[in-house]
């Protein structure tokens, strides 16, 4: 059941011995855990195939209680993921840096996204090129006559 966002008064009631006591609830026991990643969208350009190219989002728990990260997982494999050894705990307020890294394999365009605890959070986009070729360019030395 969601509630509205107000304060509610909340107790525990319990009946023991034809005895009915109640024992308030702390506040804290129906905060609420929230993640939050930056930038949402990571675009790393074209790269050539072969090449990896790394840059870093930041998970936050904007919440007020703690929140536990079960899973972190991209949804092609050109891009990788590195993080905190699952499942890690985020109190509120607390931030973890997250390393994603494109290295495509095959020319075309990647677009994936990451998820964080089974939810889509941050979009991924990659475009892998051909290696362009490089030439030789020495000149063999002629002697002048």
């Amino acid at each position: 059941m969601i509630l509205p966002r107000k304060l509610y008064r909340c107790v525990l009631l319990v009946s023991v011995g034809g005895f009915l006591s109640t024992f308030p609830l702390a506040r804290s026991a129906f905060a609420a855990a929230n993640l939050a990643i930056s930038p949402t969208t990571l675009n790393f350009g074209q790269l050539a195939v072969g090449r990896v190219k790394t840059t870093y989002a930041n998970l936050k728990n904007t919440g007020t209680s703690n929140a536990t990260v079960s899973s972190i997982t991209a949804s092609l494999s050109v891009y990788t993921v590195q993080h905190s050894a699952l499942p890690f705990t985020l109190a509120a307020g607390q931030s973890v840096r997250l390393r994603i890294t494109f290295s495509p394999s095959v020319t075309g365009t990647d677009n994936a996204s990451v998820s964080i605890n089974g939810k889509a959070s941050l979009s991924l986009n990659g475009s892998a090129i051909a290696d362009p070729i490089v030439c030789d360019a020495t000149v063999p030395s002629v002697p002048i006559i």
